[in-house]
């Protein structure tokens, strides 16, 4: 059983080669490295598949984005022998897979939007602390986003919309409110109310410095619940193909011996 780290897992089939084996022990000598490489690519291809789908049940209203959120990286010709074969799966952003792909290759993580999008997917996977870069605060959304229309399709922020709001400083300010009690969660975009905005303030958007994120996507649970299952299901069907091979090779072995 592979063991499954929050951000990605290798799985080779070392463990459970023996137990495989001893249902195809006619065929053992023949099992070749890519027998086994092709039983991991199409595991790895399955569980991010299931990773994926599964978005759609545990977040509410989940991204383009976070539907395509995981990837996988499936054996190569490099690795040559059984023992060599392994693959991976976890978030793409981790081995900076592109997400509209989950071929291994070159992608730009190294932007701002970028690295957000990875430490979010990590704290959405993992829980921890989200903390401000270069000691600034980030936007989060306020107990009054959604009545204000500052919330886009997915449930986020629109940031957009903030600029636009920033640049209205006639119905809105950013900062602290005079006389604000807790000044520590005051800081935000205030929307000013009453003809001339002077009536009262409401936060129509919060500036923080550090907030907390549960535990939310359980990874570990959904790798273990379907890991084996599915390795059993792809090495079954190598052995099914190779059994094919190795029967059509022994007729036209038979068939030359005839002819000869």
């Amino acid at each position: 059983m592979p063991t499954a780290q929050n951000k990605g897992v290798d799985i080779v089939i070392k463990s459970n080669l023996k137990a495989y084996r001893k249902e195809w022990s006619k065929l053992e000598k023949r099992i070749m490295p890519n027998n086994i490489g092709f039983a991991l690519g199409g595991t790895v291809f399955d569980l991010s598949k299931i990773l994926n789908n599964n978005t759609k049940y545990v977040f509410d209203r989940p991204t383009p984005l976070t539907k395509r959120a995981f990837g996988y990286i499936a054996p190569t010709r490099q690795q040559k022998t059984i023992a060599e074969k392994t693959a991976w799966v976890g978030l793409k952003s981790e081995r900076n897979i592109p997400i509209n792909k989950a071929k291994p290759r070159s992608a730009n993580y190294t932007t701002g939007a970028g690295l957000r999008y990875r430490q979010l997917m990590r704290l959405q996977v993992n829980g921890g602390t989200r903390t401000a870069r270069n000691g600034s605060y980030f936007w989060t959304p306020s107990k009054h986003s959604e009545n204000y229309g500052m919330l886009n399709t997915y449930g986020g922020l629109n940031y957009k919309r903030i600029k636009t709001h920033e640049a209205n400083t006639k119905q809105f300010f950013v900062g602290v409110p005079r006389g604000a009690k807790n000044k520590a969660n005051a800081r935000g975009l205030w929307k000013r109310l009453g003809k001339d905005g002077k009536q009262s303030i409401q936060m129509v958007a919060s500036l923080e410095k550090q907030t907390q994120y549960k535990k939310k996507y359980p990874y570990t649970r959904f790798i273990r619940a379907n890991t084996n299952r599915l390795l059993k299901r792809n090495f079954d069907k190598q052995m099914i193909n190779l059994k094919k091979y190795l029967r059509r090779r022994k007729i036209k072995q038979f068939r030359r011996i005839s002819y000869a």
